[in-house]
């Protein structure tokens, strides 16, 4: 049996370490994900929202007016700046939905009144 050298080994940690991270070139955008309560899915109510940037978060605005929602994303959706557009991403590395755009339908439901709404899907697609 033949041994790995150290210096070997730990090179190969790296580069695998370095492939499981994002490897987008902008900045990270905060948003909320969070795991689901149970009963949470299927969606059940829909919200059609749109997207910008305030200072270093993403935020998502309803689109029956300007202000801001409480959402939940699934765990691995993420918001990035890119070139001065704001975009948010699946955990697939999908585009959801960015500035330019002008909304998207979401699924989920609010646990109630003041309660976030916990995204289950964009559009026809399920997470």
């Amino acid at each position: 049996m033949r041994l790995i050298p150290a210096a070997a080994r730990a090179l190969a940690l790296a580069v695998a370490l370095a492939a499981c991270g994002d490897t987008r070139s902008g900045t990270r955008l905060t948003i909320e994900t969070g795991l689901h309560p149970p009963g949470t899915c299927p969606a059940a109510e829909t919200m059609t929202i749109s997207i910008e940037r305030r200072g270093d978060a993403a935020v998502f605005v309803d689109a029956k007016g300007p202000i801001p929602a409480s959402i939940v994303w699934p765990i691995g959706f993420a918001a990035w700046l890119i070139e001065d557009e704001t975009i948010l991403y699946a955990p697939d590395g999908d585009q959801v939905i960015n500035e330019s755009d002008t909304v998207v339908t979401i699924g989920g439901a609010a646990g109630g009144p003041g309660e976030p709404f916990r995204v289950c899907a964009v559009g026809e697609r399920s997470y």
